[in-house]
């Protein structure tokens, strides 16, 4: 995640979908931890204009609703809240390469015994499934965020996020890529249907439709 008193802001970070690009290309209008902040917005904390919270007290990865119970209302509630989600098929195919590519991921010796990517997805169906909604919703199904961007308009939802928080246009700055092809060539339509199946959740609140191989 990342916090920026002096823009207002709370940017949710769902894992696989840019993050990394987002926050490094966001960094001068956030604070990551105190060392990084300078000597007036001390001042500011100090006299209780910014709240003493920053960035780095949290998770990256930690979801919105998770957050909203950790801070005080007065800022979750009046910040600009934002996040980005990605198409299911896609998420999938980097969550995978991603894996295979970082030896000291947690889940790298289970996925490097399975043999292609169809094996992943069954085996994460059986025994790792999470949904992207899961970092952005309420118990009640409920989206916490003000603006859900698409990694697919990445840079088109970046420039309505600035006009929103009224700072100069950012060009996007790309970390972390993990794949080379696209993930259709990853899909065959049996593979295709049971993700569809699989994350029908994703699919449905983000708008994304079903593949026709």
């Amino acid at each position: 995640m990342l916090l920026s008193h002096s823009k207002k802001y709370i940017y949710i970070h769902v894992y696989k979908v840019a993050g990394t690009s987002i926050k490094y290309s966001f960094a001068q209008t956030a604070f990551y931890d105190k060392k990084h902040t300078s000597i007036l917005d001390r001042i500011r904390v100090f006299l209780g204009i910014y709240p003493d919270l920053y960035s780095a007290d949290f998770e990256a990865h930690i979801s919105a609703s998770e957050l909203k119970r950790k801070i005080p209302s007065t800022v979750f509630d009046t910040y600009f809240k934002f996040s980005f989600v990605r198409n299911p098929y896609d998420w999938l195919t980097s969550n995978y390469e991603y894996i295979l590519q970082n030896k000291t991921h947690y889940l790298y010796e289970e996925i490097i015994k399975l043999n292609n990517f169809k094996e992943f997805i069954y085996w994460t169906v059986k025994n790792h499934k999470h949904y992207q909604k899961e970092m952005l919703v309420d118990s009640q199904n409920n989206i916490l965020v003000d603006f859900v961007g698409k990694y697919e308009n990445l840079q088109a939802d970046i420039n309505e996020i600035c006009k929103r928080l009224q700072i100069p246009p950012i060009e996007m700055l790309h970390y972390n890529k993990s794949k080379d092809k696209s993930y259709k060539e990853y899909y065959d339509q049996e593979l295709a249907n049971l993700v569809y199946a699989e994350y029908e959740p994703d699919f449905k609140l983000f708008d994304y439709p079903k593949m026709i191989v």
